[in-house]
């Protein structure tokens, strides 16, 4: 059985900036002044991270899930293969959409439109289009509802670990709602006059407080505005990543001093740790302790120390630390090592001007090379592993222009 997503908890953020938005090609259409293009194809879903109550075999229970690049293909291949399928025996192929979720609860099914295609647009988001049904029309026109939130699942969710990340790889509707999991999706209707930019680009009033707010004068530019946004931020992430390694390095010690009788010395404790915290106190409960007494054995045991630590060098910050691992617990190393996860190198920090933080690409080398390598499963691999990166990267190539 299949994870299926079915209320957001918390979102994490969007990874790339927003651009334009198709201008609806009717005028006003209902009392409240709104306008609505029927026509026009909306977007469902962009690259982001989220934490959302997902049902598995019954139950739900709060997971860490995601929409990636790759996902938005499978979900396109998925639509397209049922449509094609329907098509052959003289059907046609959409989905409900419905009103806020209802349906999913069992508690109304009145279509407000009927998603009948999909595809990944070349700003990277999901977009569908949707026959709009009187009440939808309806809805749009008149301000009642002004935004989609898709209904995906992970089809191979019940099999994966508790603690795996969800991967949403199948559409099986959307509701039209005004409180959407995805913060930053655009609106399928635009109150009169109202355009995307404007919206995320405010003028006026509002930019002026927020210049203040920022300590910069009246007439700062955008680009001003923009550059002391992004010094804030930076800020932050530094301040965050510098008490992560406090916190990191008192757990640490903490884990050495309550440990030492089961490591040669306290740098193999905080080594061991820090290899894999999370499992750090599971794993150490399985040791054994070592006799070893023998000049010869010491030799032996240095050269297979050596060994594990070139088999075993990417789980480790170096080859002292894959050393001091394999010293703690050399006749057990080869299966705890298989509990431990290869660390994710930040984006931010030092380095040259093309690598950061341990020789990960900075933004604009990542958005480089992407731009540069040809489509295909190599090219979606990259994103889905540097979608950060490469999302920071052409917001600054983007800022610069």
């Amino acid at each position: 059985m299949s994870a299926r997503r079915i209320s957001v908890i918390d979102f994490a953020g969007a990874l790339r900036p927003i651009a334009g938005h198709r201008a609806a090609t009717g005028a006003e259409t209902g009392a409240g002044k709104f306008e609505f293009d029927p026509e026009a194809w909306v977007d469902l879903a962009y690259p982001c991270q989220e934490t959302v109550m997902a049902e598995i075999g019954g139950k739900k229970v709060r997971r860490k899930a995601r929409f990636t690049a790759a996902g938005f293909h499978k979900m396109v291949s998925a639509f397209e293969a049922e449509k094609a399928r329907l098509a052959a025996a003289g059907q046609e192929h959409s989905l409900l959409g419905n009103r806020d979720h209802l349906a999913l609860q069992g508690e109304g099914t009145e279509a407000y439109g009927w998603l009948d295609g999909l595809k990944v647009g070349d700003d990277g988001h999901l977009w569908g289009h949707v026959k709009w049904t009187t009440l939808g029309i309806e809805a749009a026109a008149g301000g009642v509802y002004r935004f989609v939130s898709v209904e995906v699942k992970d089809t191979t969710g019940a099999q994966k670990p508790a603690d795996a990340v969800l991967e949403w790889d199948l559409v099986e509707g959307f509701a039209v709602t005004n409180q959407p999991a995805l913060s930053r999706l655009r609106p399928f209707a635009h109150r009169d006059g109202e355009t995307i930019e404007e919206k995320e680009n405010p003028k006026g009033p509002k930019m002026e407080n927020l210049k203040k707010m920022l300590g910069l004068a009246p007439e700062a530019t955008d680009a001003e505005v923009e550059a002391k946004v992004k010094e804030l931020l930076d800020a932050k992430a530094a301040a965050d990543t510098a008490a992560a390694e406090a916190d990191m390095s008192k757990k640490a010690l903490e884990f050495a001093g309550k440990h030492s009788k089961a490591f040669p010395d306290e740098a193999a404790a905080v080594a061991f740790y820090r290899a894999a915290p999370e499992k750090a106190e599971e794993l150490v409960g399985r040791f054994r302790v070592v006799e070893l007494s023998a000049t010869e054995a010491d030799k032996e045991l240095e050269k297979k120390g050596k060994e594990f630590a070139a088999k075993h060098s990417a789980k480790f910050v170096d080859e002292a630390g894959a050393l001091a691992f394999f010293r703690a617990q050399p006749d057990q190393a080869e299966a705890l090592a298989a509990h431990i996860r290869i660390p994710v190198v930040s984006h931010r920090g030092g380095g040259s001007p093309d690598e950061v933080g341990g020789g990960a690409l900075s933004p604009k080398a990542a958005y480089s090379k992407y731009q540069a390598m040809p489509e295909g499963p190599e090219k979606e691999k990259f994103f889905d592993e540097h979608v950060e990166a490469i999302n920071a990267g052409e917001y600054e190539e983007k800022s610069q222009k």
